[in-house]
């Protein structure tokens, strides 16, 4: 970790914890210019203009943007900080709100519930727009009207995400200990323990060779991937044999540890994790669209593969979409010139990036479900993200790793 960023990766690592692709890349930066605009109308501060950065190939949080997290707590105490991943000391002196407002938000709570209907109304948006996209023909028109939707859906999703993280971070922040609030997110949040009895349904499967069972969940779950955050990763419905290969080598039966019930029932906890999902929802949705949206290029011969695509920005292929930029001899070297960096053997890791375990210790980035099939084998998970709030520390305290 360089002494530039003493914040950590942040959150970013959750998302995509390896080098995205250039199309990838630049969806989440149209998705988060887009989330900044509604995230401004919850938080009277001002937003950075970067939220993440790239550096050296990885993604981090920008330390501006964690400091304008942290900045929108209205209880902002250690564990509030902690919830983030933000030091004590990027925490604002004094609550917000001064004077009698002040006074009344430190005796009453956080007033965060007001905004329970804008995020809960935004990832029904997305829904809704998901099974929109996915009635379509995929006629010209229908491609130029999702090549229009692509970042503003993301945003709505990004932005949904932040807030309820803020929330729950502020939300989190009467208890005594960030354990206790990881204790709590785990129970609350309805996602992580109900996943990892889903992967021994898989284990089994797997070994019993009920293909037809796994075929049928991972069409249920049509967002899930190796790296579901990744535009270019295939869904498992699309090719499981990553996973199917994984589990086959090294599932072990699930063995959950249940945190004791909560004493403090978190109401963000469930919306952050229904936000998130919208995140991967509008990505597998955003694959849906590029790999229609190619299929002429590549009668052409402009584009010799679908995952030739990915080598694209956004704006890249919108000017191809719409032939502002689309002869061969113009894009040819253009994407020549990233598969030098971006060869099959790039796209391979992405695709089977299953963590690494050494000594009993699984190594966890970022988060997709193939880790946590890896947590329940380790006897304890490292990750770089420091938030309490991360994947990584909620799987642990869900397996009962260290």
């Amino acid at each position: 970790m360089s002494a530039a960023h003493p914040f950590g990766p942040g959150d970013a690592a959750d998302f995509l914890p390896l080098t995205p692709t250039p199309f990838t890349w630049s969806l989440f930066q149209e998705g988060w210019r887009h989330a900044r605009e509604l995230i401004a109308r919850v938080w009277d501060q001002p937003l950075p203009q970067e939220v993440w950065q790239l550096d050296g190939g990885t993604v981090i949080t920008s330390p501006e943007w964690m400091q304008a997290l942290a900045g929108a707590l209205h209880r902002p105490t250690p564990v509030a900080a902690a919830a983030l991943g933000v030091p004590e000391e990027a925490l604002p002196s004094r609550p917000r709100g001064r004077g009698l407002l002040g006074l009344f938000r430190r005796a009453s709570g956080t007033p965060w519930a007001r905004h329970m209907p804008l995020v809960t109304e935004e990832i029904g948006r997305v829904a809704r727009w998901e099974r929109s996209v996915a009635a379509m023909r995929w006629s010209q028109a229908d491609i130029l009207q999702v090549m229009e939707e692509v970042g503003p859906f993301l945003g709505r999703a990004l932005a949904a995400w932040t807030i309820a993280t803020v929330a729950l971070a502020d939300e989190g922040g009467a208890l005594e200990d960030p354990e206790v609030l990881r204790e709590a997110v785990a129970l609350h949040s309805g996602e992580i323990i109900p996943w990892l009895r889903t992967l021994h349904e898989v284990s089994m499967w797997v070994r019993k060779g009920l293909r037809e069972s796994l075929d049928d969940l991972f069409r249920k779950r049509s967002w899930l991937a190796t790296q579901p955050f990744e535009v270019a990763v295939p869904r498992w419905w699309e090719d499981a044999s990553p996973l199917v290969a994984y589990v086959h080598a090294h599932a072990t039966p699930v063995s959950i540890h249940e945190p004791p019930p909560s004493r403090a029932p978190l109401r963000w906890a469930r919306p952050r994790e229904r936000a998130r999902t919208a995140v991967a929802r509008v990505i597998a949705t955003t694959r849906g669209w590029v790999l229609a949206a190619v299929q002429d290029p590549m009668r052409e011969g402009v584009l010799h593969s679908p995952r030739e695509a990915f080598l694209l920005t956004l704006e890249e292929l919108k000017q191809l979409m719409t032939g502002e930029w689309n002869r061969r001899e113009q894009v040819r070297p253009h994407v020549e010139e990233r598969s030098r960096t971006w060869d099959d053997s790039a796209f391979a890791e992405l695709a089977n990036a299953f963590p690494a375990e050494e000594n009993g210790v699984v190594k966890a980035r970022g988060w997709h479900a193939g880790w946590a099939i890896a947590a329940l084998r380790g006897k304890m998970l490292s990750t770089e993200n420091r938030s309490a709030l991360s994947y990584g520390h909620l799987l642990a305290t869900v397996v009962g790793a260290g």
